[in-house]
């Protein structure tokens, strides 16, 4: 198996969400997988996250980004309007769906919503959620995201 932790998420608490896509810089056969051209280090976790984010946007709502550099805000674009909320994981976190979607019921996906643990950044920078826990952003907030972070940083008009 190439990816046998996210093949056991899948069949745990994966198998409770509407949609599963993982990223990596490999491909498998068995695993509904956004391909990065990236490295796996702890350096790319930031590039790994922009590119899934950019991927799922243009696959989901906007069709007029083109480019690996943008691949993944395609796939968010693409399905926002499909899903209320976004769940970043990594493969070794261990997701409560029950309560997750009990809390997500508090709030509207329609209002920027961000949950999880943020850090506070220093610098120039924007503030950031802790990827190692996981966090959850609502569809206003993946918009919002792409439209400010994304372009501002990445240089894109």
């Amino acid at each position: 198996l190439h990816f046998p932790t996210e093949q056991h998420l899948q069949v745990t608490w994966g198998q409770q969400c509407n949609r599963i896509v993982f990223v990596s810089n490999a491909t498998d056969d068995e695993l509904p997988i956004i391909v990065v051209n990236l490295n796996e280090s702890r350096k790319e976790l930031w590039s790994k996250t922009r590119e899934a984010f950019t991927w799922a946007y243009n696959n989901v709502l906007v069709s007029f980004l083109t480019g690996n550099h943008i691949l993944s805000a395609k796939y968010v674009c693409s399905i926002q309007d499909d899903y209320d909320w976004f769940l970043k994981a990594d493969d070794d976190t261990y997701m409560h769906m029950e309560n997750l979607r009990a809390l997500l019921t508090e709030h509207s996906s329609d209002d920027a919503v961000a949950i999880g643990h943020q850090f506070k950044s220093q610098g120039d920078y924007p503030n950031y959620h802790s990827g190692g826990a996981g966090y959850v952003l609502s569809r206003e907030s993946v918009r919002r995201w792409f439209l400010t972070t994304l372009l501002e940083f990445s240089g894109f008009e």
